[in-house]
C-alpha cells in the first residue's frame, strides 16, 4: 500500500512570489481501510509519522459481524480504544457507525496527537467471529510539515 507523501494543500488566489503563503489551505490526509472479517484479530494498518494529528476517525459496519459478542475498537497498538470504543459501536448491525468526535468513552474524543508517531490498529474481538466487513476513515494532518511552511513567522 502506498500513500501520498507530504501534507495535501490547496493554494487560493494569486501569489506574488514562490514563498508567498497567502491563500494556502491545508486539507486532511484521508486514510481508508476496508477489512473483511473472518476471525477476531488485531489489524495494524498504518504507521503514522511523528507529529501526526488525527482530527477524526470513523468506523462503519458494512456487513454485520457474526459470532459471540463480536466487537471492534479503533486506536493505536498501545491504546486499542483511543479513537473508537467498543461501547460506541454495535458491529452486529450493518449500517451502524461511530466516530471519536464527541464520544463519552473514547480517550481521544477531541482528536489524537502522536508526537512520536504510532501504529494505528483496528481490533476485532469476540468468540467464533466468522464474517463481516468494517471500513475505517481517518482524517489526519502532519503538523510538522504544516509548521515548516507557516502562514506567519513572528
Amino acid at each position: 500500500m502506498a500513500l501520498q507523501s507530504g501534507q495535501p494543500k490547496i493554494r487560493f488566489g494569486d501569489t506574488h512570489n514562490p514563498s508567498d503563503s497567502a491563500g494556502v489551505c491545508y486539507v486532511p490526509k484521508v486514510i481508508s481501510l476496508t477489512k473483511t472479517v473472518t476471525a477476531a484479530a488485531n489489524v495494524d494498518f498504518w504507521t503514522a509519522p511523528a507529529n501526526t494529528f488525527i482530527q477524526q476517525a470513523c468506523v462503519f459496519v458494512v456487513e454485520a459481524l457474526d459470532g459471540t459478542t463480536p466487537a471492534a475498537t479503533l486506536g493505536t497498538d498501545g491504546t486499542a480504544d483511543a479513537l473508537v470504543n467498543a461501547t460506541d459501536l454495535s458491529v452486529e448491525t450493518a449500517g451502524n457507525w461511530a466516530t471519536n468526535i464527541g464520544s463519552a468513552t473514547a480517550a481521544a474524543a477531541a482528536g489524537l496527537f502522536l508526537p512520536a508517531g504510532d501504529t494505528l490498529r483496528l481490533a476485532i474481538t469476540g468468540t467464533d467471529v466468522t464474517e463481516g466487513k468494517l471500513s475505517v476513515l481517518l482524517f489526519a494532518y502532519n503538523v510538522g510539515e504544516i509548521t515548516e511552511d507557516p502562514h506567519f513567522n513572528l
